[in-house]
């Protein structure tokens, strides 16, 4: 895979938003993994001690 930001360079787009808006998609598994992987991102701490004062 073509890093974005090269793939924007050799394109010749002066904003990233033109080139991921033309060449980036969302598959439908990617829509029913999200939530899984926001609630981890979100909990991510919820594995480390607590400070209790």
């Amino acid at each position: 895979m073509l890093p974005p930001k090269e793939l924007q360079a050799q394109l010749g787009h002066s904003d990233i938003k033109t080139t991921l808006d033309i060449y980036t998609s969302v598959t439908d598994q990617q829509r029913e993994n999200t939530p899984e992987k926001f609630t981890a991102f979100v909990n991510f701490d919820s594995m480390q001690p607590r400070f209790v004062a």
